[in-house]
């Protein structure tokens, strides 16, 4: 949920042209949740809480011409969304304030939706992008083979954070989030944030047609033209507007219909998942079962390439994050900390990492939901009446943007666990590189299993030919169970054209099950293959998948 701001900004003219019709005026901001409001920045240590707000800062240009390239690419909008997150990473990088900086991205996101003002191309932007989204350290220097991400031998950063977003949440708005807790770690403790390489892991679990919450959206249909039309905009946040939209009246009675009525769909499906934790399914929802594979497939990647890994997740995306952890080997887990915030109950397993730890206000509303098991356990500017969940000044206490990280007291708490976790976890045995394509197996039970990869060249790498024209089989395990790892370093050396992926039992026992972990740029896949009878040959016999390359972004088949 976003939050209602007390003293609201005035619209820029430029805002008000744009939006020519009443369902682009409010569907749109609706739909992206940019809250402006927020509180002054955080100096190292914990200060005292704020009472004013800082003046909106005027919208970033080059943030609201890369968000428009994300939406005129949207059918594939990973290398946009790429190129976006770099614009934000800017504004961060030139503002002494994050907090101004974040909210200057998110003025100028929702300049970028009034402008492009097509609600089709929003939805397939949600629809298509992927899920890693990062800013490798070597940057710079795309050919360099080593640093950041690249090699298990790498003297680049040794911890990998990501950021889980709860529901209703645009990518782009995720992006936002993530470069503001690297930019909080920065402030606060900088030697160790070095360290740090950011992620955002894109969870879009819940925001699917079908889910319980867009069924909620019905409620709403005086405010759009039909009934029928509110619900195909599956992601509207319904109680959030910006206060530099709270002049226009639809928006205003948007707010007003969404408190009064008390349909809060955020925490229903909040609520809808929990019940299903609670009753012994450890997939929060069958839409978000091959995700949490797949995430969990990412971090053992990580923890395979010797990284140590911080999950930090907001609201529902708690409930994906212990989805996810629930399917780690044992091994990996000591290389795994976990900061919640804002969580809708306990882990069940959080005794299982590295390290864990939450923030919860007093006054969250996520606290309405029953049997809420975590108490709160940090306090600040909008926590200070317990009975109130939604303030006098309008104000949704949940935001991570603006209830959490908002203010100096959670800033400050959410640093510290962050750092906490960085010291209580421990770095995985280094034992497969990483990079910006990289495909990794192990099974289940000891014996000799290959990785083959075709390269678009027609070359094919395996263990008898372990260097490509494009990418390198760093591992070749006969006696344990994996992994086997391939790799391409950074993503001017990935060739164009197709990957074939193929696993072959050459020395292992019949039935073996082999995992395979597959992330190509933004995305992430997971498949699970049985193999057959051994045959020691050099000649794959179990194709997998093809990973398709046209120079912009990556597809699959099947």
């Amino acid at each position: 949920m976003r939050c209602l701001a007390a003293s609201p900004a005035p619209i820029a003219p430029s805002l008000r042209q744009r939006a020519n019709s009443r369902h682009a005026r409010f569907a749109l901001v609706a739909w992206l949740a940019l809250a402006a409001c927020g509180g002054s920045d955080a100096p190292a240590g914990p200060p005292a809480d704020p009472f004013a707000l800082p003046a909106a800062p005027p919208a970033d240009p080059l943030v609201v011409d890369a968000a428009l390239d994300v939406f005129a690419s949207a059918t594939q909008p990973d290398a946009a969304l790429d190129a976006l997150q770099r614009e934000i990473r800017a504004v961060y990088d030139n503002t002494a304030n994050p907090l101004s900086a974040s909210r200057a991205v998110r003025r100028s996101l929702l300049e970028a939706a009034i402008e492009s003002n097509d609600l089709a191309a929003l939805q397939a932007a949600f629809e298509n992008a992927g899920n890693v989204f990062e800013i490798p350290s070597n940057a710079g220097d795309p050919l360099a083979p080593e640093g950041g991400l690249c090699g298990a031998s790498s003297d680049g950063e040794s911890t990998i954070v990501y950021y889980i977003n709860g529901v209703f949440t645009a990518p782009w708005e995720a992006l936002n989030t993530k470069e503001s807790l690297r930019a909080l770690m920065l402030g606060q403790f900088p030697a160790d944030a070095a360290d740090m390489n950011f992620r955002l892991y894109y969870n879009r679990s819940g925001l699917r047609p079908d889910s319980l919450s867009s069924r909620v959206c019905n409620a709403l249909d005086g405010g759009l033209e039909s009934a029928a039309q509110s619900c195909s905009v599956t992601w509207i946040p319904l109680c959030a507007v910006l206060n530099a939209a709270e002049l226009i009246n639809d928006w205003l009675r948007l707010r007003d219909l969404c408190l009064a009525t008390g349909h809060l769909p955020d925490f229903i499906q909040s609520v809808n998942q929990w019940l299903n934790v609670l009753s012994g399914t450890l997939i929060p929802s069958p839409l978000s079962q091959l995700e949490t594979e797949q995430f969990a497939a990412a971090i053992g990647q990580d923890v395979l390439s010797g990284k140590k890994v911080i999950v930090v997740a907001h609201s529902q995306g708690n409930f994906f994050t212990e989805a996810a952890l629930g399917l780690l080997p044992a091994f990996v887990r000591d290389s795994v900390g976990v900061v919640a915030i804002a969580p809708p109950t306990d882990y069940s397993n959080a005794g299982t990492f590295g390290y864990f730890d939450y923030s919860l206000l007093e006054n969250d509303i996520i606290r309405c939901i029953p049997f809420t098991l975590l108490p709160p356990n940090v306090d600040n500017a909008v926590s200070r009446n317990a009975s109130c969940m939604c303030c006098d000044d309008g104000k949704l206490v949940h935001s991570i943007d603006d209830s959490y990280l908002g203010w100096p007291q959670t800033r400050w708490q959410i640093a510290s666990q962050i750092r906490a976790a960085y010291l209580g976890t421990s770095n995985g045995d280094p034992s497969a590189g990483q990079g910006f394509v990289q495909f990794t197996a192990s099974w289940n039970i000891a014996g000799d299993i290959d990785l083959h990869v075709y390269e678009p060249t027609g070359e094919h790498v395996y263990f008898g030919d372990r260097s490509g024209d494009f990418g390198t089989l760093d591992r070749d395990d006969i006696t344990g169970t994996g992994p086997e790892n391939y790799y391409i370093c950074t993503q001017p050396q990935v060739g164009v054209g197709d990957y074939d992926i193929w696993i072959h039992n050459y020395g292992g026992a019949p039935g073996t099950q082999v995992s395979l972990a597959v992330k190509a740029g933004a995305q992430v896949r997971s498949y699970t293959i049985t193999v057959g009878a051994s045959s020691p040959t050099s000649t794959p016999s179990i194709f997998v998948t093809t990973v398709r390359y046209d120079g912009n972004g990556f597809s699959f088949e099947p």
